[in-house]
This record gives structure tokens, sequence and C-alpha cells, in this order.
């Protein structure tokens, strides 16, 4: 199967589908992170920065689009990130994250 190419508005590298992808590839793009909990499934879409953490080391924050109350954040960790990152094709965004477990 060829590789599926997004290119990014940012002026980003396009993104190449892989068996696994470091999360740094979606600093400054917009995402949708699926999260499967006890049978539901939730939907959050927004922008993913990738920054050094004093405490954590890398990480990547997806900040929720549009105004939300109380200004949530996701945060993945770069050493315990596991899961897939594809391109979306659902949901608006350039990339979906589908974390593991």
């Amino acid at each position: 199967m060829p590789d599926r190419r997004i290119a990014s508005g940012h002026g980003a590298e396009p993104f190449q589908r892989s068996k696994r992808t470091d999360i740094s590839c979606l600093d400054g793009r917009s995402v949708t992170v699926i999260l499967r909990q006890r049978g539901r499934q939730y939907v959050y879409r927004g922008t993913a920065a990738f920054q050094c953490d004093d405490l954590l080391g890398n990480v990547l924050t997806v900040t929720a689009a549009g105004p939300q109350t109380g200004d949530p954040k996701l945060i993945f960790t770069e050493k315990d990130w596991k899961g897939r990152i594809i391109p979306d094709l659902e949901y608006g965004s350039e990339l979906c994250m589908i974390p593991s477990g």
C-alpha cells in the first residue's frame, strides 16, 4: 500500500504513514484524538504543540479547537505514547491520533 501524504498549510513536512510515528511530527498541526473508554468513543479536536517539559520530558499538548469551558488540553508524553497516527478522513483535521489501551 502506498504512503498517504498530507501537506500541512503551515509549511510542515508531509506526513508519511508508518508502523511507528513519533508524536513530534504533529507539532503545529490540527489533530483529532479518538479516545475509547468503557465501550464509548470520545472525539477531541484541536491543535498540537510539541515541547520539552522539565518533569515529563518531550510532550505533545493538544489544545481544544474553539472556545471551551476550562481551556481543556490533552497531554501525551513521547516516552509513553503507544497508538496510531493516521490521516483524518472523517473529522476535518489533518491527522488522527488513536491511543492504544
